[in-house]
């Protein structure tokens, strides 16, 4: 019996260190080359400046080494603002990924930073999600492998004109 028992703890055990198949992660050499992009010198209309300009403090290799980002993902970018990350998402996923970028209605300053971004030839693998944080049935149930919210949560206490909070109605 306590033999059965440790046989079958050792194969459930076995069983959740099983990884998942499909592309490997990026490499810094990939990450390298996504950031050095040319057109991420370029101010597009909508932004405050040159996307590069950010590098430095926003660390986005560094992130997405962190977050395990894998060509052919499916993501979920949660208050994507005015598409910086997403840009970078969008490279790294690559043409057989998605990336649903979502941000709340009220949040209508990024709308002419993803017009720009798509204007520009970037984001061709991207659904912008105009929606509520707790409406998200734009996408399809079960696609997303990541949930990401990076940039977003310094705004958590923003209360929007005529709500009582966040995504609220009045």
């Amino acid at each position: 019996m306590k033999l059965a028992f440790a046989a079958s703890a050792f194969a459930l055990l076995a069983i959740g260190c099983t990884t998942m198949g499909g592309p490997a992660p990026l490499s810094p050499a990939d990450y390298a080359a996504i950031l050095a992009a040319p057109d991420r010198t370029v101010k597009h209309e909508g932004l405050q400046g040159a996307d590069q300009a950010d590098d430095a403090a926003r660390k986005p290799a560094e992130v997405l080494a962190f977050m395990n980002i894998r060509p052919g993902e499916t993501i979920l970018e949660l208050e994507g603002g005015r598409g910086w990350y997403s840009r970078i998402l969008s490279e790294a996923i690559g043409p057989s990924g998605k990336l649903y970028a979502q941000y709340p209605p009220e949040f209508a300053y990024g709308d002419a930073a993803y017009k720009g971004r798509q204007d520009a030839g970037q984001l061709a693998n991207t659904t912008i999600v105009k929606s509520h944080f707790d409406d998200y049935s734009a996408i399809p149930s079960g696609t997303v492998d990541k949930v990401i919210w990076i940039l977003g949560p310094h705004e958590i206490y923003f209360t929007p004109a005529n709500s009582t909070g966040l995504g609220d109605e009045a």
